[in-house]
């Protein structure tokens, strides 16, 4: 089942740079996990293989999306950035590729009621690259801090 992303979301999606130039596009958003997919054609390295840069990008922008999205609550719209990431490459990646996003633990609801609560929350989570082979590439654990503007 797809849910709607909020269309602010959307338009800063959309107005992301580096976005634009890896070509990424949204794929699925089920409530609780996230896909964004790239080609590997605007994110080669000099080996061809796909740039580390790209798949880290599309991993982090991935779960800035999904937090930012379980977090907004009417007209709480929080700040979302990334604090800590660390990835790991384990493949080579030779095809287009899609990074899935979710909550490493708790719940979003458990999130969003600390954020109302204390107007911050650190959320962390656990995303991977696949090819079109399905074989993961690399994945990556992320913490982000949401504050209320």
């Amino acid at each position: 089942m797809t849910v709607q992303i909020d269309p602010r979301l959307l338009a800063n999606f959309h107005a992301m740079v580096p976005l634009q130039h890896m070509q990424a596009r949204l794929l699925d958003f089920d409530g609780r996990q996230l896909k964004i997919a790239a080609p590997i054609a605007a994110n080669l390295n000099d080996k061809n293989t796909a740039f580390g840069g790209s798949m880290t990008s599309l991993m982090t922008i991935a779960g800035w999306l999904l937090v930012s999205q379980n977090l907004i609550d009417g007209e709480i719209f929080p700040d979302v950035y990334v604090t800590e990431s660390n990835a790991h490459f384990s493949r080579t990646v030779t095809s287009d590729m899609t990074a899935t996003v979710w909550l490493a633990s708790n719940s979003f609801e458990s999130l969003a009621l600390q954020l109302r609560r204390r107007g911050k929350v650190r959320v962390c989570t656990e995303a991977k690259i696949e090819g079109t082979d399905g074989i993961t590439g690399a994945v990556m654990s992320a913490v982000y801090a949401a504050i209320i503007k």
